[in-house]
């Protein structure tokens, strides 16, 4: 067997546990059964993942250890993913000769705009974000889960709804667009910008609207070396009035949910990649995504594994066919 073909035969339960066709408690025989079958799959990177990874993982749920089913599902998402970042072949090539009719359905052109402000609005911002578990780790539990010179904020925040509000009586900018979380003014739309979007506004043309926090307070543990004590030295360092960040991301089409985008024939446009055609096998929200990116899973015509489409990187998406 060639590795494309370990590699597609290593995937199949893992897909069909993470799109819930495979209980939890028979993902571990499932697992053995398929690495057993699959003809030198040991002698591969896969393999490896496979024995050190995926069954560990599932042999720690079975036992009632430190996993959940939902962390267990993030787990195999993220074994999935690496298969596909691991791979030493073209899989590019192969996707760009797929050809698709295009129909007469939804297209959703993507605009990303930094947020202004949000200093004078910190207090909102730590009431809408959650506290992040990590911030609180110890230096030795840091060094253990390899989260050194990393920085870890103090909040955690997903990806939210936002309300434009313009403000044609702001006495400081007459053009001001505000926005808003959950009824919270969080920031502004910069100047030089408030002039195109009040103009997509006006034609109605908005479908939808949510905004990404990230920044603020954080600690980082820097790590060094000692010559005269001949050992590694670290430094615990706190941010306490780190900047926030915002990023407003505004859908121009039809109002839709990225969940109904699931089970969809598409073509992206992404910074990543000119174009890609393929069938959006799951959307992962920063919440649902171990590695806390809001990403579509991409199921790429002629590839035996799953893309992942970072949202943030998406500027254009139609919709090909309902299948």
């Amino acid at each position: 067997m060639t590795e494309q073909d370990i590699r597609k035969q290593l995937s199949a339960p893992l897909i069909d546990f993470i799109g819930r066709e495979i209980a939890p408690q028979d993902l571990e025989g499932r697992l053995k059964q398929t690495l057993a079958e699959t003809e030198n799959a040991r002698m591969t990177y896969f393999g490896y993942l496979y024995e050190n990874r995926a069954i560990k993982a599932a042999s720690r749920f079975l036992n009632g250890q430190d996993i959940s089913e939902d962390l267990l599902r993030r787990e195999m998402i993220d074994i999935l993913l690496e298969f596909r970042e691991t791979a030493y072949h073209a899989d590019d090539d192969e996707a760009e000769d797929v050809d698709f009719e295009l129909h007469d359905l939804p297209v959703w052109q993507i605009h990303y705009y930094d947020v202004a402000g949000l200093y004078y609005h910190r207090k909102q911002l730590k009431q809408l974000g959650r506290i992040n578990p990590d911030y609180e780790m110890r230096e030795a539990q840091l060094i253990e889960d390899d989260q050194v010179d990393v920085e870890i904020p103090k909040f955690c925040f997903d990806r939210t709804e936002a309300v434009l509000i313009p403000e044609p009586e702001n006495l400081h900018d007459p053009h001001a667009i505000r926005i808003e979380i959950e009824n919270e003014t969080i920031g502004y739309i910069k100047k030089g910008q408030t002039q195109e979007v009040q103009a997509l506004l006006d034609a109605n043309r908005v479908g939808n609207l949510s905004c990404q926090i990230s920044g603020g307070p954080f600690r980082i543990l820097y790590s060094g070396y000692s010559p005269v004590r001949d050992k590694p030295i670290y430094e615990n360092v706190d941010k306490p009035q780190a900047a926030f960040k915002g990023e407003l991301r505004l859908c121009v089409g039809p109002k839709f949910d990225m969940y109904d985008l699931v089970g969809k024939r598409v073509a992206i446009t992404s910074e990543e990649h000119e174009k890609w055609f393929g069938r959006v096998y799951l959307y992962l929200s920063s919440g649902d995504d171990i590695k806390g990116q809001e990403s579509l899973l991409l199921d790429v015509a002629g590839v035996p594994t799953i893309y992942r489409i970072p949202i943030h990187d998406i500027l254009r998406i139609e919709v090909i066919d309902e299948v």
